[in-house]
């Protein structure tokens, strides 16, 4: 649970029709946040928010679909949450993926690709979005979902290990760039 009720708060999640994407989003809800909810299937994120309203009487809770990859699909999703429910002051990058256990030999750079795209690329073009908002509010959270993986790689998962590593990293350089600032970057 945060550790603060975040009731003047807008949290836009990637990846929030399920698995921590969900719990995170059910969390923030619980403290008082205004969801912002993305995810691909449009009936998965619709089951999702009505899932929150009804454990959280009173959750203010939009969603729109999302496909991280794309970057109209970005774009729109964006604009669709800041005109309904408001400024991002906390962005979860949680939309992720992860592939069968491949060898580097045996990998699909075409599925390898999407994954990059998902895990990196999206992390970053989402930050670039809605970080000059927060910058100028200073005032902010960015929360990247990464995985061990990323700091303690293993065999027959070279690329979605290299996609953690990413994110960390990327959390750390943000951290740095963001000193003095108040905005916080968790990973």
């Amino acid at each position: 649970m945060p550790s603060r009720r975040l009731d003047d708060d807008v949290a836009y999640l990637t990846g929030a029709s399920s698995g921590i994407g969900l719990a995170i989003a059910h969390e923030l809800a619980r403290a008082g946040a205004s969801l912002v909810l993305g995810a691909r299937r449009a009936d998965r994120l619709q089951a999702a928010a009505l899932a929150i309203r009804g454990e959280v009487p009173g959750a203010r809770v939009f969603a729109h679909p999302l496909d991280v990859n794309d970057a109209a699909s970005r774009a729109a999703w964006s604009a669709a949450a800041e005109a309904a429910a408001g400024p991002c002051s906390i962005l979860v990058h949680n939309a992720g993926l992860a592939l069968g256990r491949r060898s580097v030999a045996e990998e699909d750079l075409r599925e390898a690709d999407t994954m990059l795209d998902t895990n990196v690329r999206s992390v970053i073009a989402l930050s670039r979005a809605l970080l000059p908002g927060m910058i100028a509010r200073n005032r902010g959270d960015v929360v990247l979902i990464a995985s061990v993986a990323g700091s303690e790689p293993y065999a027959m998962g070279a690329a979605y290990c290299a996609s953690k590593a990413a994110v960390q990293a990327f959390g750390r350089a943000l951290r740095a760039e963001l000193l003095g600032k108040d905005i916080r970057v968790l990973t």
